[in-house]
């Protein structure tokens, strides 16, 4: 199985009100670079993909339950 996209909606700083993704991201086969300014959401995307990928290994804080 490969991983090709990436939807977030609602978790963390990446929130949108409607039903649409507040993130989504097609991936590239050979890498991907993830840059932008500070507080953009980068490290967000990478919480919510672990928590997708590897639910029991996630240790969710405050900050993460809505």
């Amino acid at each position: 199985m490969k991983l090709t996209r990436v939807r977030v909606r609602n978790f963390r700083s990446l929130w949108s009100e409607g039903d649409e993704p507040s993130a989504e991201i097609e991936l590239c086969p050979g890498g991907n670079y993830f840059a932008g300014p500070n507080n953009a959401g980068k490290s967000n995307l990478f919480r919510a993909l672990a928590l997708a990928l590897r639910r029991e290994d996630v240790v969710l804080g405050a900050e993460d339950v809505g």
